[in-house]
């Protein structure tokens, strides 16, 4: 389980997950918990910051691929480089059957 909050977190704060921490780790050993605080970061900013994808999001999808997979899984983007290719989504299929600007039915 990964606990993390911004460092600059009014709602979630850092010492509210340092607690849960602490007593998950007294309660149920020490494996399979970690906690992360990110630097600079709010309340929904770990989800919706202007650099969350490369700060935050590496680090969820590691203990996701943990869980689902295993410890050893590495997850690999296959060459995406986000700073620069972000732009390639408008050359994307359109999703929900729409078609040339036409739902389909």
């Amino acid at each position: 389980m990964l606990l993390f909050s911004g460092s600059d977190n009014k709602v979630l704060t850092p010492e509210a997950t340092e607690k849960t921490y602490s007593i998950l780790r007294d309660m149920f050993g020490t494996e399979g918990y970690s906690r992360e605080v990110v630097r600079g970061y709010g309340h929904l900013d770990c989800w919706m910051g202007r650099e969350s994808y490369i700060d935050v999001f590496p680090m969820v999808r590691s203990e996701v691929d943990r869980v689902c997979r295993d410890k050893d899984y590495t997850y690999s983007e296959r060459g995406w480089d986000w700073k620069t290719d972000w732009r390639s989504w408008k050359d994307l299929p359109r999703s929900g059957g729409v078609t040339e600007g036409r739902t389909s039915v």
